[in-house]
């Protein structure tokens, strides 16, 4: 017998005996860290109340890519805002973010219709670039006194679950910003004033997701469809 061969074939069963181990808790420590990030992406955001607590940029920064929005509706500032209120309530899971974002913000007079000129001239610049070819779209905000209880300017309406517009109250000099994301109407009882007439019409809508109202995206060509970016 020939010990040489021996040792060797004992020492190739201990260095795989060894490997084993390593990739076993390697796999093991890899499991963990992807439980605690599946963990993490479920686990939804705490709702936000309060005028005190509107930050836009921060709006945008977390839901802009998941919403195919960047809240063009929604105020950069609310240093004109005399009064107001202001809920944020967005879950997250691994698929996409949904809930609602809903600013109130009453104006002086002079400033009511300054912020309802701005918003009643809202438009999106979309860039699409292929095979060497810039093509530019521009879409402009709808303006619709039908379809809510009030006025509304809207830049959304259903594209991908999401419905963003802004509702005008000529009386209060009162504007009423909104985002929905795949709305629950059980969870907006309280805001159903700001909900559309026809509470129908949401689960229609549904059925054409990519086919509906949006600024923020548009289909260049067959099969592609650009989306906005931040």
């Amino acid at each position: 017998m020939d010990l040489k061969k021996i040792r060797l074939s004992k020492w190739k069963i201990v260095i795989a005996i060894v490997l084993i181990v390593i990739s076993v808790r390697f796999i093991i420590a890899a499991l963990m860290v992807g439980g605690i990030a599946v963990a993490d992406s479920i686990k939804p955001h705490e709702e936000t109340t309060g005028i005190e607590n509107y930050d836009k940029s921060q709006i945008v920064k977390d839901n802009y890519a998941d919403m195919d929005s960047v809240f063009l509706i929604f105020p950069d500032s609310l240093s004109k805002v005399t009064k107001g209120d202001f809920i944020s309530n967005i879950k997250s899971d691994m698929i996409s973010s949904y809930g609602y974002i809903i600013l109130e913000a009453c104006y002086e007079e002079a400033d009511f219709s300054e912020e309802v000129e701005r918003i009643s001239g809202i438009s999106y610049d979309l860039k699409d670039v292929w095979r060497g070819k810039e093509e530019h779209k521009i879409q402009e905000i709808k303006y619709d006194d039908t379809m809510y209880n009030y006025p509304a300017y809207i830049t959304s309406d259903g594209y991908c679950g999401g419905y963003e517009y802004a509702l005008v109250d000529k009386e209060n000099n009162r504007i009423i910003y909104i985002l929905l994301s795949y709305p629950s109407l059980g969870e907006l009882q309280n805001y159903s004033d700001y909900l559309k007439v026809d509470k129908e019409s949401y689960k229609r809508l549904e059925k054409t997701s990519k086919d509906n109202f949006t600024i923020y995206a548009y289909k260049f060509r067959e099969g592609s469809t650009t989306e906005c970016s931040y």
